[in-house]
């Protein structure tokens, strides 16, 4: 939406302003706010934006999107009153992107989301010119405002990542971006406290991506559970992708020395990542499944795959004194969880593998038994379990059960000086919790 002035911008709202300045960005936190842009004031839950709009205008806001409720008065800034700023910001995201006649594909998914679209950005940059959503901007708040920020998009396709914490909100966020083509990754109990049907209400609510007539077909991993629940969407055409030899998805793939193979309508493709990780090699295939719904060729992605990469804090390998870590801080659930244990490389030969795991939000009722169960799987990846924080303790419990040896910290800075003493060159070290845990830190102790 870059490109318009502030007289634009008021016509919107059906003020009728003689003005030529540029807006030159859009921002809902004030300490983002640079010189011609326009502030929204949202009412969060720890905190109102309406309590910093002169600190905005200070830093150089020339509109402020307000609730008609609240009075305020500036000489520096428009002032606009709207019912509900939020919905303002995503109305006028929708109203924008409903403009550009580009083709959208929409990803969602309890794991994978962020990886998927990385991974299908680069497969179709091979042919295309594709924008994706920054980060992981992919909020009821962070998707309207990559929207808005983008400016007039001169791209062919447009990547959207969709997360959700309860029903409704994908529902939102297709309506600003009706997909052309969604994606469904693996569902997992994330944010499950949320719903009282468990899985399948998560699935009910991941299946909202599918709620715009516009989306006639969605790239789904066949391996998830609730594959049954999306299954009830008659009319849709669902491109199925699966890592497991026996089924007989549309998309499949076999990991061999060196190479994955990949089988699509009887033809077997060679390919070569620089990864072997089954959670990872699962983005890869939506991704691929994307790339040939839009015809790129597998020559194109054969070359494409060569190029894709982790990004940080999920599943970043970082080698230190002969130590390799792998910093998969960024978020946790416990499939998830499972993903990266099975996935560890082997230490070298009479060293140790260790897993530094912290808690995991959102589980609800089913948190200790969640937690218990990581455990007990932990235990048959690795030779040493450390648990930080007080609600890991579940799952030092789980692992106290097979009689491998497991600590407890509480704080990271003796947890740093145990590391200090114990670990061994050739040793393999996990670091994984939610993001809310920090235990990214570890790594800049």
């Amino acid at each position: 939406m870059l490109g318009i002035t502030l007289g634009d911008f008021g016509r919107l709202f059906c003020l009728n302003l003689n003005s030529n300045m540029p807006i030159k960005g859009f921002a809902v936190d004030s300490r983002k706010v640079e010189s011609g842009f326009v502030f929204f004031a949202l009412q969060g839950n720890k905190t109102d934006g309406h309590n910093y709009i002169e600190v905005a205008i200070k830093n150089g806001a020339i509109a402020c999107v307000v609730s008609k409720q609240f009075e305020f008065s500036s000489s520096d800034a428009l002032i606009i009153r709207v019912e509900d700023p939020l919905v303002a910001l995503q109305s006028l995201a929708r109203d924008f992107l409903s403009k550009q006649n580009k083709k959208i594909v929409a990803i969602t998914g309890s794991v994978g989301k962020t990886t998927t679209k990385e991974f299908c950005y680069t497969l179709l940059s091979s042919k295309y010119k594709v924008f994706k959503t920054p980060g992981n901007a992919n909020s009821q708040i962070g998707l309207p405002l990559s929207v808005l920020n983008h400016g007039n998009f001169e791209e062919d396709i447009l990547i959207f990542e969709m997360g959700m914490s309860s029903y409704g909100q994908i529902e939102v966020l297709v309506q600003i971006a009706p997909p052309d083509l969604a994606v469904i990754t693996r569902i997992a109990p994330a944010h499950i406290e949320h719903f009282e049907k468990g899985l399948e209400g998560i699935a009910e609510a991941k299946m909202e991506i599918l709620s715009s007539d516009k989306t006639q077909h969605a790239v789904i991993n066949e391996q998830v559970e609730t594959f049954d629940v999306f299954k009830k969407n008659k009319g849709k055409n669902f491109i199925r992708y699966s890592t497991l030899e026996s089924s007989s998805a549309d998309f499949k793939l076999k990991k061999d020395k060196g190479f994955v193979r990949v089988e699509n309508q009887n033809t077997f493709y060679d390919l070569s990542p620089n990864f072997e990780e089954s959670h990872f090699l699962e983005n890869l295939l939506a991704a691929i499944a994307v790339a040939r719904f839009f015809n790129v060729s597998w020559n194109q992605i054969g070359e494409a795959v060569k190029k894709l990469h982790f990004l940080e804090k999920r599943f970043e390998r970082i080698i230190r004194n002969e130590v390799t870590f792998i910093n998969d801080s960024y978020n946790a659930n416990p499939d998830s969880m499972k993903a990266a244990l099975a996935n560890l490389p082997k230490p070298s030969l009479g060293a140790k593998s260790i897993a530094i795991l912290g808690h995991m939000v959102e589980l609800g009722s089913l948190s200790e038994i969640y937690h218990e169960e990581v455990g007990r799987f932990a235990s048959t990846y690795v030779d040493i379990l450390i648990c930080y924080g007080d609600k890991s303790l579940p799952i030092k419990e789980g692992f106290d059960l097979s009689g491998k040896p497991s600590r407890f910290f509480n704080c990271l800075s003796e947890l740093n000086q145990f590391l200090k003493k114990e670990l061994q060159p050739g040793d393999v070290v996990l670091i994984k919790a939610s993001n809310s845990v920090s235990l990214w830190k570890l790594m800049d102790v």
